[in-house]
């Protein structure tokens, strides 16, 4: 039997993100969460790259100290501290790739979810911060109370210069449960 592997929006950003990742990458987690994309990304760019990963949960840093191993790696930032706040940490041009795995954090406090207000200031300081030709990935729910993010998101996405950034939308339209979608913003060039 053929092992499946585009079956929800985490599985195909993973295909995804190793396609394109390489060591000595500089990548951001902009939600980490658990650490499990933190890790996945850290695994490709080695200790030759850099990953900058943020959360506003002590939780989330603490469950990714533990995913990493300790003492985590070096090159591996764990930030406690909004991701609308990027730029006060990554300089311009030197972000490579971002991830945005949005709503909350898995095992937490389901009231606490990311919020369209940060997340789409984030994601427009990710699209100064990012290197031209550079990706963001970005798994969107619509689920839950989650779902007012993802249609701000969308809204502002579909606004983006076509000149400066491409936008791919993937839904898994034949799921139940409103499955998240995984969007793709390629930036082409920076904008004059």
């Amino acid at each position: 039997m053929a092992k499946t592997r585009y079956d929800n929006a985490i599985k195909f950003q993973q295909i995804m993100l190793s396609e394109y990742l390489v060591p000595g990458m500089t990548a951001a987690d902009m939600t980490m969460g658990n650490g499990s994309d933190t890790k996945f990304i850290l695994d490709f760019v080695g200790l030759a790259g850099k990953v900058y990963a943020f959360d506003i949960q002590a939780e989330a840093l603490s469950n990714t100290k533990h995913r990493l191993g300790r003492p985590h790696p070096q090159n591996c930032m764990l930030i406690l501290d909004s991701h609308a706040n990027c730029d006060r940490y990554i300089k311009k041009d030197e972000l490579e790739l971002a991830v945005f795995n949005l709503g909350y954090l898995p095992g937490g406090d389901r009231s606490m979810i990311t919020k369209p207000e940060t997340t789409i200031t984030a994601l427009e300081k990710t699209l100064i911060l990012l290197k031209c030709g550079a990706p963001v990935y970005i798994v969107s729910y619509k689920s839950h109370d989650g779902g007012k993010e993802n249609n701000a998101l969308c809204e502002y996405l579909k606004k983006l210069d076509q000149r400066y950034f491409n936008v791919i939308l993937t839904s898994f339209i034949n799921q139940k449960n409103e499955p998240p979608d995984l969007i793709i913003i390629e930036k082409r060039k920076d904008r004059l």
